[in-house]
């Protein structure tokens, strides 16, 4: 006998067996199996109506992977926004996707012609390609997809501009790419002169010392005045650095009870409050 709120008329499906599966399993061994359930968004039409059958209107996967290949509409799925949102199709967009891959199967089988076997020694380019890894690391592992493919398309800005690169920064950038454009990256790890599939290969690590060291200090202000100071990455995002801010003793003790009317953040140089009541 479930409880009652798990037998609700109209339920749909996957809830339907996400919570049969979290009744069974607590009554079977007193505790859930797992503890939250992400279900992704739903795609819309172009002009913002639901996809159905009965409608005539949903997008035929297959024809799109004749047209642009597997790995830009998946590149393109991933890139549309966060994962549980509601989100609308665009052409556009799906074919900035197949351009993306493009320009990464141009560069990446350029640089390969000259890759070079020694470190890197361009500190800017190893700094930058710690915080990718890093970046694209937790980003897939949040279901972030959007965020991790856009840092992939920041550092090919870069890489673009050089004419030669080590093999400790082309190949973890293939790497970082696989997941999200499988198909091109095996090709481009053949290019590079590996025999073995990259999926035998070790995802790539981050040096949390170097990054460390690349930090920067920015203040925290409420109403333009400093309270607070934070040590973090310049390139971290505003809800990981709102959280951490709030968490300052000085800073909290100014936004209790108050109304924070808006949150101006200029990445690496300062966050500010804005706050009344």
């Amino acid at each position: 006998n479930f409880p009652a709120q798990f037998v609700a008329e109209g339920i749909d499906q996957t809830r339907g067996w996400f919570y049969t599966l979290m009744v069974l399993s607590t009554a079977l061994f007193d505790k859930p199996a797992f503890l939250n359930n992400i279900v992704n968004g739903i795609i819309l039409t172009e002009d913002g109506q639901k996809m159905s059958k009965s409608r005539g209107n949903v997008i035929n996967p297959d024809e799109v992977v004749d047209r642009i290949g597997a790995d830009a509409l998946r590149v393109y799925v991933m890139f549309m926004g966060p994962f549980d949102n509601v989100m609308p199709w665009s052409e556009a967009s799906l074919n900035g996707a197949a351009r993306f891959l493009s320009r990464v199967w141009k560069e990446v089988s350029r640089l390969a012609k000259t890759i070079s076997e020694m470190p890197e020694e361009d500190k800017e380019l190893k700094l930058l390609m710690q915080r990718t890894i890093k970046k694209v690391t937790e980003s897939t592992e949040q279901f972030k997809f959007n965020t991790a493919i856009s840092s992939l398309m920041e550092f090919l800005n870069v890489l673009e501009t050089k004419k030669t690169v080590g093999r400790d920064i082309l190949e973890p950038f293939v790497l970082l790419l696989s997941p999200y454009a499988p198909h091109v990256a095996e090709e481009l790890w053949q290019l590079m002169g590996h025999g073995e599939s990259l999926m035998y290969y070790q995802w790539p690590q981050y040096d949390e010392q170097i990054l460390m060291g690349a930090s920067v200090k920015i203040p925290v202000q409420v109403n333009g005045k400093v309270r607070g100071e934070l040590v973090l990455q310049p390139e971290a995002e505003q809800e990981n650095v709102e959280k951490e801010a709030r968490e300052l003793p000085n800073v909290s003790r100014y936004l209790e009870g108050a109304q924070v009317k808006k949150v101006i953040y200029v990445p690496g140089k300062m966050i500010n409050f804005v706050v009344g009541g």
